[in-house]
């Protein structure tokens, strides 16, 4: 069920329609951003008001950025894989730059940051090639990839994990094609100790899918 609540607004970052006690019942949170980029005002106030609640921060990006990521977190230095995926995004129309505001966050309120899409280079289970130029663990899925990353997460240190990903895979139900998406995923594996929150820009709203 879709439940309409306030956007936690993009200027003045008020986030009084997410429960203080958020994290206490929920233990898996997404925010699904409807264009990368375009949300990290929100998140920022998000990370200011929860980031005790929170044991984990999952991105949307690839798991071999992860020490890109954690070199960036640990000295402030863009190295040349992560400054070639923002520069790739820049040619795709997304000013994605502002990941490096959450990440300082992150740092700042001391919490490990973890990529868990598919992998962009062949390298340890990441064996089998995608016709999209990347490589997955298994089928043709980055949602399935996610969610198996997530998965193997939770089950070696049960926590409370927020995700950051795009509105198409936090959504519930399939893709036109077939495949299940992370949300439902999600949604199928933790019951009530789920919640997405769904951002959008018109009209400042925020959809919870439960």
């Amino acid at each position: 069920m879709q439940k309409e609540q306030t956007h936690p607004d993009r200027e003045t970052n008020t986030l009084e329609q997410f429960p203080e006690g958020l994290f206490e019942q929920r233990d898996i949170v997404v925010l699904g951003e409807m264009a990368h980029g375009e949300h990290y005002k929100t998140i920022l106030a998000f990370l200011d008001k929860f980031g005790p609640q929170i044991d984990r921060i999952f991105i949307e990006l690839p798991v071999d950025y992860q020490g890109s990521v954690d070199k960036y977190v640990a000295t402030g230095e863009v190295d040349e894989e992560l400054e070639d995926f923002f520069i790739g995004a820049e040619k795709e129309g997304k000013n994605v730059r502002g990941l490096l505001e959450v990440f300082d966050k992150a740092k700042e309120i001391g919490k490990m940051v973890s990529c868990f899409d598919s992998s962009k280079t062949k390298v340890g289970e990441y064996q089998k090639t995608s016709k999209r130029g990347a490589y997955f663990l298994r089928g043709e899925s980055r949602d399935d990839d996610m969610f198996v990353n997530l998965k193997r997460h939770y089950e070696r240190a049960p926590g409370k994990y927020l995700l950051i990903v795009g509105g198409n895979h936090a959504r519930d139900g399939r893709y036109p094609e077939g495949d299940e998406r992370l949300g439902a995923m999600l949604k199928n594996l933790f019951g009530e100790k789920y919640i997405s929150f769904e951002m959008q820009r018109e009209n400042n709203r925020t959809y919870a899918n439960e």
